[in-house]
């Protein structure tokens, strides 16, 4: 730069010799520094001693120092600069294009292709553009985040933009700390895979870390992962949402807000967690795909209504609609598997209007196999974890491999006493629990209730081991299936409604029933062995037998129990030789 400045004063003096002042007898070599230059005109004889009035054509000196930019300690402010090489030097309010900035600092600066290098010693040059591909703020975008605006087109034009890159397509959207009002109607679309959005954490009922306050009426999901799947295969490859929280604005009176605010729509590996929201009616929803999880999430004050009633923490399922599911289920391009729900609180609002039933906790629907529930609570649910086969042609095609671990549930049967269960199965293939504990209040009438609907003969495998079941109007369990075990535990707490003991009516703890609904039972087998009957409640409870088995249930094993303050032990109206009930403790 100081051969350009060299340049301009000589071209200047050769059009201008009649000039009163002169140049010193500087060599090339010795080309001064703005600083110089303003020392040395500073004893030139003008108005200002600063050489403003000396002028050379239109040109002043202030203007040819305007045009000059030491490169090394020095510092630019207020310029346009191409190319810039900026070493130690200070550069303020600039517009720099393509710069390489070494040691240097930059203060209101627009760069644009700036290098940076990171503070390891084996750190190499990358561009800020570069470099800004790592993570990207949706601020970057427009969204403010200001509780009041709204971010609904900053945050779409966002994740378009990370899913339309040529290289490094999809990548980390972060929500700094702010309040983001979106809407009920319009939705996310995040059309790529390997698409994250992070936010900083918080809570939705306390203003701090990131929230998305959701506004309106509206049915469709906040935040879509919906990446189209490509030719040959049957998902779309990573996803997640994490660290942020989502506040609605559904009430008991009036839940108008309907969507999910997270959905997984042929996803492999997709996650959501650290999740917070309030006054959710669905929350999260998984349909087909792969090993997804929801995990480590708290779901406050979910949303039913007296109109709607339903809504869920968590709906996963599956179907048969897929190319091929026919011929090769197996195969099927819309069959859901391997779906963990982990570690994770649901609690819902209740309300004291007439036919309102509170919402419930976890919805496995259809072709949805292999399910991992474990280390979480569903407090003061209609259903704790509803299972079905509605649509399904094929009993191969209906929830399967089902793995409950620890999981709480704690039911309230307000405007629904009939259908508020801790558990309730229609043509559900297998299950299994382990330490289950199940609660009722306000008298469900049962708490664990399996059937089947009549499509798929002899379907049914579920097994219990340890746990607590406890407080229900009738049978604490009623089984209506193929294949039944329950080992240990207790199910205590039982004919909660004050019935007179009788070995043909509902006073038990477990029902095994050959036909409920017209639906048989034949050809299975069942275990109870272990479990503590009738004493420890702490609801007031009248006496109950423990087991009743009815006609065409057959090859039972009832053993080793204990019936402490049963009514009865075990009424067997079975008709079957092949059932073997034998060293209990009790009546």
């Amino acid at each position: 730069m100081k051969v350009v400045i060299l340049a301009i004063l000589a071209c200047v003096a050769m059009v201008s010799p009649s000039r009163a002042q002169s140049f010193p007898n500087w060599q090339q070599k010795d080309i001064p520094t703005a600083q110089e230059w303003r020392q040395w005109w500073a004893t030139k004889p003008d108005t200002n001693g600063d050489g403003a009035n000396l002028t050379w054509d239109n040109y002043t000196l202030p203007d040819l120092l305007g045009k000059k930019v030491d490169m090394s300690s020095g510092s630019s402010t207020n310029q346009a600069l191409t190319t810039p090489a900026i070493t130690g030097g200070t550069s303020n309010a600039q517009s720099l294009r393509m710069p390489v900035i070494t040691g240097g600092s930059l203060s209101g600066t627009a760069a644009s292709a700036a290098s940076v290098i990171g503070p390891d010693a084996t750190a190499v040059s990358r561009s800020v553009q570069s470099k800004e591909y790592d993570r990207s703020s949706v601020k970057d975008f427009g969204a403010k985040g200001d509780g009041a605006t709204n971010d609904d087109a900053a945050i779409q034009t966002a994740l378009t933009a990370l899913c339309a890159r040529t290289a490094g397509k999809g990548g980390e959207l972060y929500f700094p700390s702010g309040d983001y009002v979106i809407s009920a109607a319009t939705g996310h679309s995040v059309p790529c895979a390997g698409v994250s959005i992070r936010g900083a954490g918080g809570g939705a009922v306390q203003a701090g870390g990131t929230r998305f306050l959701v506004t309106g009426t509206g049915s469709v999901a906040l935040f879509d992962f919906d990446a189209p799947v490509v030719s040959g295969d049957r998902y779309f490859y990573g996803g997640r949402v994490t660290d942020v929280a989502f506040m609605f604005a559904n009430t008991t009176a009036s839940v108008t807000q309907t969507g999910p605010a997270v959905k997984f729509t042929h996803c492999a590996g997709c996650v959501a967690d650290h999740v917070y929201s309030y006054g959710a009616y669905n929350l999260f929803e998984a349909y087909s795909g792969f090993k997804n999880r929801f995990r480590e999430f708290y779901a406050t004050q979910m949303m039913s209504s007296v109109a709607l009633g339903g809504g869920y923490a968590v709906y996963y399922h599956g179907d048969e609609t897929g190319a091929n599911c026919a011929s090769d289920i197996g195969s099927c391009p819309t069959r859901g598997d391997v779906t963990e729900v982990l570690d994770f609180h649901v609690d819902e609002a209740l309300s004291s209007s007439k036919g309102f039933v509170p919402g419930s906790c976890v919805h496995i629907s259809d072709f949805a196999a292999t399910t991992w529930i474990a280390h979480g609570t569903c407090n003061q649910v209609h259903i704790a974890l509803n299972i079905d086969c509605p649509t399904s042609t094929s009993a191969a095609a209906c929830p399967q491999f089902i793995h409950l671990d620890r999981l709480e549930a704690e039911i309230n049967a307000t405007g629904d006493a009939a259908g508020s269960t801790c558990i309730s199965g229609t043509d559900v293939t297998h299950l299994e629990a382990y330490s289950f504990q199940c609660y009722g209040y306000n008298k469900p009438t049962n708490l664990i209730r399996f059937i089947t609907s009549g499509k798929f003969p002899s379907i049914g495998h579920v097994e219990f081991y340890g746990g607590k079941v406890e407080g229900a109007a009738e049978a604490c369990v009623s089984y209506a299936a193929k294949d039944f075990r329950f080992i240990g535990g207790d199910i205590i707490g039982c004919n909660q409604d004050g019935a007179t003991y009788s070995a043909t009516n509902s006073t038990f703890g477990i029902l095994l029933q050959a036909a409920a609904d017209g639906n048989s039972a034949d050809g299975g087998s069942f275990v109870v062995n272990g479990v503590n009957f009738c004493d420890g409640a702490t609801s007031a409870a009248a006496p109950f037998g423990a087991v009743r088995i009815d006609r065409g249930v057959s090859y039972g094993t009832i053993t080793g129990n204990i019936f402490r303050g049963c009514a009865a032990g075990v009424a067997d109206n079975s008709g079957e030789t092949v059932n073997v009930v034998a060293n209990n403790s009790g009546p």
